[in-house]
């Protein structure tokens, strides 16, 4: 008997939530381990070999913007981790292609080639290589970038823009941050492609995709940190209004994090 009924008299009802019975459902065991055959069979296939090298979107018909090398930085990660602090609200500062350009290549750039297994590297981990997370960048005042839409291409260090709609009124119904979008001047959007990874780890790629998306994330904040930007990492929003923006379906592919990034308000 739980506290509550033995409190109350009345019996609990039992409620299981989604997430409880996905968490259950993917769990690795060692009987369930032979059903991950497929995940040596994948490592050693044309297809899955292919699958790797050409992980990430492509918008072939979308305006291209070449973006400038990032900013050298001084801090030392130890400062980075902590000078980071959530900025609820921003001093105006209009962001420069070039600190975009920083955050996005340390964010989730590629940072080598791996020679012994012919694939590119980036900044972050990923389950299988298979870097199922996407960016896209959303200035709301920055000179140097008109309005829209743009996702950021890793491989090239480059942005590709596929919407020419200004992406704050979305923002404004979908998060429920007020007080920090009017300041921000630019969102920075995280996408997980939950199939990429389901081929080769099927219920277990959802845990993987919300991890990646969380150590992207925490570069892109340290990095804020590093420029002496401010940052806000936000999770509660309205799924849906972001998505259409960005022409996702929701399902194969959803937002799971905004960064919106200003000048640090005193």
């Amino acid at each position: 008997m739980s506290k509550k009924e033995r409190l109350t008299g009345h019996a609990e009802e039992e409620t299981t939530l989604v997430s409880q019975i996905y968490h259950e459902n993917s769990k690795l065991y060692p009987c369930n381990l032979p059903l991950f055959s497929k995940i040596n069979f994948f490592n050693n296939s044309l297809e899955g070999r292919d699958l790797v090298e050409r992980a990430g979107k492509v918008y072939p018909c979308a305006f291209r913007t070449d973006l400038p090398e990032p900013k050298d930085i001084d801090m030392s990660i130890a400062e980075a981790i902590f000078d980071r602090k959530s900025s609820s609200r921003f001093n105006g500062h209009q962001l420069t292609l070039e600190e975009a350009a920083t955050l996005l290549k340390y964010g989730n750039g590629t940072t080598h080639f791996a020679k012994e297994k012919g694939l590119y590297r980036r900044a972050i981990p990923s389950g299988g290589a298979l870097y199922p997370t996407e960016v896209y960048l959303l200035p709301l005042d920055m000179p140097e970038l008109e309005v829209g839409a743009y996702h950021y291409e890793p491989r090239k260090h480059r942005l590709a823009k596929f919407e020419e709609r200004a992406s704050e009124p979305t923002l404004a119904k979908a998060c429920t941050t007020d007080l920090a979008l009017p300041t921000a001047s630019a969102a920075i959007v995280i996408t997980a492609c939950f199939e990429r990874q389901q081929v080769k780890y099927e219920e277990r790629a959802y845990r993987f995709s919300l991890l990646e998306c969380g150590h992207l994330c925490q570069n892109i904040l340290l990095m804020a940190a590093a420029l002496g930007l401010g940052a806000l990492p936000v999770g509660g929003f309205m799924d849906d209004f972001v998505n259409d923006y960005l022409q996702l379906d929701g399902t194969t592919e959803s937002a799971i994090y905004v960064i919106l990034v200003g000048g640090i308000k005193e």
